[in-house]
């Protein structure tokens, strides 16, 4: 039990590690401050302790991203790695980062352009970054909502960043309520949430030939 606890605690260190240097990326992309001490992020494989399992695809997939990794964006939300791409032509820098479903397994991957703020996965099978804090111990305090990703990088990966609205709304309305920074941005997902009902037709009887 011990032994599961350890390199679980491992897991979670290695991707928290890629996602701080993703923030890192990203900011300086983008020009923007940030007071994390990147001699604290450097990490290689000595790092990756994983345990006699060994890492799954997509760990591996993670760890050898680096930030401004080519990617393919992909209709549906949806990107593949340049280097799985039959024709990589155009393949945009992008940063990668863990998705972790709400038990906290890392289940899929996200690909960011900082420039554009454009997301997408590559399996499709969370729907926010931060889909792990969902059941988190927080006092009666609301679920913080970012606006970007950078946001929520910069928030220590605190709260959620929704990537795909219509599937995060019913597991948003079940740890409900939500906290936003600003009224324009709580206007803006909640719209956003809000599931349209689905058409109806009503059955008429056809006439007898």
């Amino acid at each position: 039990m011990a032994h599961e606890a350890a390199r679980a605690g491992s897991r979670s260190d290695a991707v928290a590690r890629s996602q701080d240097a993703a923030c890192l990326a990203a900011c300086s992309i983008l020009n923007t401050d940030h007071e994390a001490d990147q001699d604290a992020l450097a990490w290689s494989r000595s790092h990756w302790q994983l345990g006699t399992r060994g890492p799954s695809e997509l760990e591996l997939k993670l760890f050898e991203c680096s930030p401004g990794d080519p990617v393919m964006f992909l209709p549906g939300n949806r990107f593949e790695f340049a280097r799985d791409a039959r024709d990589p032509s155009e393949a945009v820098a992008a940063i990668v980062l863990a998705a972790p479903d709400e038990l906290g397994q890392l289940t899929d991957l996200a690909a960011w352009e900082p420039e554009t703020g454009r997301m997408a996965l590559l399996l499709g099978r969370v729907s926010m970054l931060g889909q792990d804090n969902l059941y988190g111990w927080r006092l009666c305090e609301p679920l913080l909502m970012h606006d970007t990703p950078l946001e929520w990088l910069m928030a220590g990966r605190e709260g959620v960043f929704v990537i795909d609205p219509e599937r995060a709304s019913p597991l948003l309305r079940a740890v409900e309520p939500l906290g936003v920074q600003s009224p324009e941005f709580g206007r803006q997902i909640q719209a956003a949430l809000t599931i349209r009902a689905p058409r109806i037709l009503v059955a008429t009887r056809r006439r007898a030939p």
